[in-house]
């Protein structure tokens, strides 16, 4: 009986086609090429005066009352925490003229826990606290400016 290594070495060619591969590869490249002269065309229509806007990010951080991105020291990270902590644990009037306040956090989630979660359908969820105060029959305070 003639053995496997009688027998003369043969490539098989019939398992893997190559130029269906080549076409797939040189499709992608084509592709890729296209992507990246479009983007540069596109990128070079447009001025640079128009990709930046007229307020800087400190300008912005400002009006949105959140911390400009940047680098930091340890100072200044540790400065923003204590006044956002002291902000937390303190009471104080968000907007007066409204009659709206902060209260500490603590004693927020203890009124969540005694009263429940507000529900949305009731009418004491459209009344500021001055109309709470007139309907128990209790005068209510005024903010006395400085």
């Amino acid at each position: 009986m003639p053995s496997i290594a009688d027998k003369p070495a043969v490539i098989e060619t019939e398992d893997i086609r190559a130029r269906p591969i080549f076409t797939i590869a040189a499709v992608i490249l084509v592709l890729l090429l296209a992507f990246l002269i479009g983007g540069f065309w596109f990128a070079g229509h447009f001025p640079a005066s128009q990709a930046t806007s007229s307020f800087s990010q400190v300008d912005q951080a400002a009006t949105q009352n959140i911390p400009p991105l940047g680098p930091f020291t340890q100072e200044q990270l540790a400065q923003y925490r204590a006044n956002k902590e002291a902000l937390l644990s303190s009471y104080g009037w968000k907007d007066a003229q409204s009659g709206v306040v902060h209260i500490p956090l603590e004693h927020a989630m203890d009124l969540i826990v005694e009263r429940g979660l507000p529900t949305w359908g009731s009418s004491n969820s459209l009344k500021t606290p001055s109309d709470m105060q007139r309907e128990h029959g209790a005068e209510p305070q005024t903010q006395k400016s400085p």
